[in-house]
């Protein structure tokens, strides 16, 4: 009986340690799988990267016009010791626009002024790697792993949507670029990752206030998935705003964290939005102006004289005069 009751003992151990056998050298080979798995795609990005900024900087570079010649003139004024405030308009622009192409200014001056149109190209055609072969490939990866081929298709797709801004030193691609960013920085769910997302969030938020609807709604997400851990991402937007509130204070404008023009500006777009149903900035050459705008005209007599004054009034002109 002691030997037949031992024998079913002795092989459930023996089965235990061939399991725990197996998993030992299972784990190397995961791991192995694992750094093949990375190398593989961290080559994707890199030729995906390389071959969408060959294929963006091969435009010609542009002059810029209108507000892409005052966000270039801000960053030039920073470098060269200029008064930004002024070049760089920023009773009415967000104080972090005229960082953005630094590193395109800085390179004039070596290259020269007159060769900025191509230092933009070239810091653009970066940024558009970057968003095309690394950020939205990351972005995409909680719903899947990161195959060489997402890669390739995510890169190729961006390169096609926005490598025609990359001439002009706009904050459209930025703010884009930054919203991504902070969406990548979101999945590590840390109080780094989350601040860092904030900061990211807020630096785009200073440059392209239309993003506030999407911040605030982050926020709100967070605060509910993450409850007071997600104040870690309202202090790292607070922190991206404390420059335009200093800004404002050395001028006399308050401590807003917002241009002191921004209510002006708004109130001109609500009514430009109300009838203007398409705007273009084209480089005509002077005398003729670059802005160049194409209304309707059954929309432009029905406000007349006293066209919308905010956001709100422009979404009930809207409701009230559907389907004009």
């Amino acid at each position: 009986m002691t030997g037949q009751a031992r024998q079913p003992w002795t092989q459930h151990h023996r089965e235990r340690d061939r399991i725990v056998s197996n998993g030992s050298q299972a784990q190397p080979e995961a791991q192995s799988l694992g750094a093949e798995t990375g190398r593989r795609r961290f080559g994707a990005e890199a030729i995906a990267a390389v071959v969408v900024f060959v294929a963006t900087i091969a435009q010609a570079p542009a002059v810029p016009v209108y507000d892409a010649a005052t966000y270039w003139a801000g960053s030039v004024g920073l470098v060269h010791g200029r008064d930004v405030y002024i070049d760089g308009l920023m009773s009415l622009r967000g104080v972090l626009t005229s960082v953005l192409y630094v590193p395109a200014a800085l390179a004039t001056r070596v290259l020269g002024e007159a060769n900025g149109g191509m230092a933009v190209l070239v810091e653009n055609g970066l940024l558009i790697a970057l968003v095309g072969a690394v950020l939205l490939p990351r972005m995409l990866r909680v719903w899947g792993p990161v195959t060489p081929w997402m890669v390739s298709l995510s890169a190729g797709l961006t390169w096609l949507l926005v490598a025609r801004l990359a001439p002009y030193p706009l904050t459209d691609l930025w703010g884009a670029v930054l919203i991504v960013a902070a969406i990548v920085l979101l999945q590590r769910r840390t109080a780094v990752g989350l601040a860092s997302a904030g900061l990211v969030a807020g630096i785009a938020l200073n440059i392209r206030p239309a993003y506030l609807a999407a911040a605030l709604l982050t926020l709100v997400v967070i605060l509910l998935r993450e409850r007071l851990a997600g104040l870690w991402f309202a202090a790292g937007a607070a922190f991206a705003l404390l420059p335009q509130s200093i800004v404002n204070l050395a001028h006399g404008a308050g401590w807003k964290p917002w241009p002191p023009g921004t209510a002006t500006l708004l109130q001109l777009q609500s009514a430009s939005a109300s009838y203007i149903v398409r705007y273009d900035t084209a480089a005509y050459g002077l005398p003729r102006d670059p802005q160049q705008s194409f209304c309707s005209a059954t929309m432009a007599q029905t406000v007349g004289d006293h066209p919308p004054a905010s956001t709100g009034e422009l979404a009930g002109t809207f409701l009230q005069h559907l389907p004009q």
